[in-house]
């Protein structure tokens, strides 16, 4: 199972890399074949994989804000009292 969540982010790593030089103003468009553009599900299924990282990322980066909030919370509640 871990081994096949590695293999599905190195094929993310290098979805988004070539997606990164298909946006650069190279003057070589060799990349462009790496890219399967008559498969749109693929595609689609990249951006979403991207946004759901996006949204676990953001997720985890508010519980580390929230339990940070909580911990001062408590350390302020337990000076006044």
């Amino acid at each position: 199972m871990q081994e096949s969540s590695l293999s599905n982010s190195n094929k993310i790593s290098t979805k988004k890399n070539l997606i990164q030089n298909l946006s650069t103003n190279s003057s070589q468009n060799l990349v462009r074949d790496e890219i399967d553009t008559n498969n749109n599900q693929e595609f689609q299924n990249l951006v979403n994989q991207m946004i759901l990282n996006l949204i676990a990322k953001t997720e985890a980066e508010l519980i580390t804000i929230s339990t940070i909030t909580q911990k001062y919370k408590e350390t302020v509640a337990q000076k006044t009292n």
